[in-house]
């Protein structure tokens, strides 16, 4: 959700958790070269236990970020641009609720 229009990205995840997809508000795939904040990553310890998925995946992306050259790394450089990420979406909430509605065709929170 971070940067500009992060607030519009689209999550999608596979069916045991373990894989991620993020699209953009222009529909293309975020990876390592065009987003490496706000990319899909593949979660190692999804679908063990809490304690797995924050021993292999959360703790890993605190110290290092998602790749070698993610701009943001460390904890407390995630924090903050976690924090600016939900201020913006809240300013957006209804203008981000309204693309939602018309991408999927929901109505009344029901996807057509």
């Amino acid at each position: 959700m971070q940067g500009a229009d992060g607030e519009y990205n689209l999550k999608f995840l596979s069916y045991d958790s373990f894989c991620e997809a993020v699209y953009n508000k222009k529909g293309i795939l975020l990876n390592e070269n065009n987003d490496p904040i706000n990319m899909g990553t593949y979660n190692y310890g999804e679908g063990y236990s809490i304690k797995d998925h924050i021993k292999f995946d959360q703790y890993p992306y605190l110290l290092w970020g998602n790749t070698a050259n993610s701009p943001q790394k460390s904890k407390d450089a995630i924090n903050k641009g976690v924090h600016l990420g939900l201020i913006n979406y809240k300013e957006h909430a209804k203008s981000v609720y309204l693309y939602r509605q018309n991408l999927f065709g929901m109505q009344q929170g029901r996807i057509l």
